[in-house]
């Protein structure tokens, strides 16, 4: 990075920092006028965050090292700050006398790479097996090779062995261990010692061995064709065992060859008309697809069509031997007409290819958050979801479905942590504030937690998303169209508010007038008002589905769920008082009366009456 490169990022994201302008320059080769009026910045962590991604070949004295760890809590940040000094015996000193965590430790021992002070390393009593096996990797094939040859003094488990073993990158050495020890190892380190090989032939031999299981042999097939890019691999394959191959397997290693190949799939199916996409084409949207199947493995770190296939390490099966799970990652989506067939068709393949929806699994929407473009937006999304957010766990899932037994720990209830935050004054949220300042406010809410029912966590990053995280797992592209309609439909309608409450009262059309009326009265109302009040606000077109879903799903909650969930809305029942956040909606520079509220909440009994009447 060049220096005027790095003095325009200093400028943009460092305000202070405790070191004296003239020293700083002089530890970066800037003269003291080029740096100006920069103040140098008390929080370490932008520093850090400099040293890990924008200015990696500058360094900092270990003075002044000394005084920005004195002002940090964070181990991670000196962590960054001593190996950033690049002082030898500086780092040895904070490996060999200071309480830092061990395996920071062992980041700098590494990073230093001094081989004997590595050994020394490996020699302490302090350290864990864990963390001396690093220690050990560092040191190179032929000390591996040495210390296994003799581990008589120290524990080390299997596990730790086999990575040890594939650290040499000595194809025979791990061959032969695989010949001595397979009947000890499990399936997947198998699958890792055998590619770690790097040795086509003899991974040929082992796909055609009997005794690899089918699931593992699609990963060998799918590592030895990407690693060549060469689709044809994969088809010589389908050929030489094409009766070991069950139609799902199939499905799996087509998928494979169109990610090489970078063909689009492209199903034959119509879309389903009915499954329509309501929501702004302005809007974007990012799904999460969770499943598990005994092929997912081999899905991971494949490009489906623009959807890309993950790890979850959360998602585990432990009733069926050999399943594991997938994440399905969809690209950024917009409402132009394409939509719904990019649902329904990777819906239809992870179906094909003999994925299923376990009680772990979560269906996950992340709504593009600049969609809202102002305070009062997002003051009116948080209202609404203080009047919704108990519905939306019962009616984004399929009817006949209560929420899975994690969602309490996956996707615990946002406006539980708004309520305590705002009642503990740990947060400010006031109107007036500047929108960046208030959206900061708002994620300072979970406390850097990301296991939130309706996720602010992205705000402060690039995804900028608000991520909706309470539906259970689904392959039924149905339940994603009309959960994104749901999600999207929430977040419009607090921009389209805010849009409403911008007008004077001479300029809002009867319609306007009715949508804020029904928003500002929300608190007041039932449950079932309430329900239709928010489905009224957010769906455009048919209702139907999502009051069918709670419903049936409400009642089974009654009949089968325990009490965890009811537990987590006790302040709900049916009754969000307009408090705190709420107030906001009602004072300000659009202050609504009490007898505005009284007269607004005549007006909606009536509408609603007449619906009843009408829908009677």
């Amino acid at each position: 990075m060049k220096d005027e490169q790095i003095l325009k990022t200093l400028r943009n994201i460092i305000e202070y920092i405790d070191i004296a302008p003239s020293s700083f320059a002089e530890e970066y080769g800037f003269n003291e006028e080029e740096i100006g009026d920069i103040v140098l910045d008390k929080q370490v962590d932008t520093i850090v965050k400099i040293l890990k991604e924008k200015c990696n070949g500058y360094k900092f004295t270990a003075q002044n090292v000394r005084r920005l760890i004195k002002k940090s809590n964070d181990e991670q940040n000196v962590l960054y700050l001593v190996a950033a000094t690049k002082n030898a015996e500086f780092i040895k000193y904070y490996v060999r006398k200071t309480k830092l965590r061990t395996d920071y430790k062992v980041d700098l021992a590494i990073f230093l790479g001094d081989k004997e002070f590595i050994q020394e390393c490996i020699e302490k009593k302090e350290f864990t097996t864990s963390s001396k096996v690093r220690l050990i990797k560092a040191m190179g094939s032929e000390y591996i090779k040495q210390y296994l040859s003799d581990i008589s003094k120290d524990y080390i488990a299997l596990y730790q062995k086999i990575e040890l073993i594939i650290a040499t990158e000595d194809s025979e050495y791990i061959q032969n261990f695989i010949k001595k020890s397979r009947e000890s190892i499990e399936d997947e380190k198998l699958i890792r010692l055998i590619l770690a090989t790097k040795d086509e032939k003899y991974i040929d031999k082992c796909i055609k061995d009997s005794r690899i299981e089918l699931a593992d042999k699609l990963i060998l097939i799918k590592e030895l064709a990407k690693r060549k890019n060469n689709s044809q691999i994969i088809y010589q394959y389908m050929k030489e065992l094409e009766n070991q191959l069950d139609e799902r397997a199939k499905k799996v290693l087509t998928i494979i060859i169109n990610d090489i190949e970078h063909k689009e799939y492209t199903e034959t199916k119509k879309t389903n008309k009915k499954n329509k996409i309501t929501i702004p084409p302005q809007m974007t949207v990012g799904i999460e697809i969770e499943s598990i199947g005994k092929y997912a493995e081999a899905l991971q770190n494949v490009q489906i069509g623009k959807w890309t296939g993950k790890k979850d390490a959360s998602l585990s099966d432990y009733e069926s031997r050999g399943y594991c799970g997938l994440e399905v990652v969809s690209p950024i989506l917009k409402n132009d007409g394409q939509m719904e067939r990019s649902i329904e068709n990777i819906c239809s393949l992870l179906k094909e290819s003999g994925q299923k929806i376990k009680e772990i699994c979560g269906g996950h929407i992340h709504i593009g958050a600049d969609y809202l473009t102002t305070t009062d937006s997002m003051v009116n999304f948080l209202y609404l979801l203080e009047n919704s957010e108990d519905f939306l766990y019962i009616m984004a899932n399929e009817e006949g479905e209560i929420p899975r037994k994690a969602t309490m720990y996956y996707a615990e209830p946002f406006t539980s942590k708004l309520d305590k935050s705002l009642k503990r004054k740990r947060i400010k949220l006031d109107v007036d504030m500047d929108f960046e300042k208030f959206r900061k406010e708002v994620g300072k809410i979970q406390n850097k937690n990301r296991y939130i029912g309706v996720n602010f966590y992205n705000l402060s990053n690039k995804r900028n998303t608000i991520e909706f995280r309470m539906p259970n797992g689904t392959l039924n592209a149905k339940q994603w169209i009309e959960n994104i309609n749901l999600f999207g439909g929430l977040v419009k309608a607090a921009e389209d508010i805010m849009v409403i409450q911008s007008k004077n009262e001479t300029e809002r059309t009867i319609e306007e007038n009715k949508k804020l009326q029904l928003f500002y009265i929300l608190p007041k109302l039932n449950d079932e008002e309430r329900l239709n009040a928010i489905l009224k606000l957010a769906i455009e077109g048919d209702k139907t589905p999502y009051i069918t879903r709670y419903n049936i799903n409400r009642e089974l909650i009654n009949l089968y769920g325990d009490k965890s969930f009811d537990n987590q809305f006790v302040l709900k029942k049916g009754m969000i008082k307009p408090r705190d956040i709420g107030r906001f909606v009602f004072t300000g520079k659009d202050a609504v009366t009490t007898e505005e509220l009284v007269q607004a909440e005549k007006e909606i009994n009536s509408i609603l009456q007449l619906e009843k009447s009408q829908e009677i």
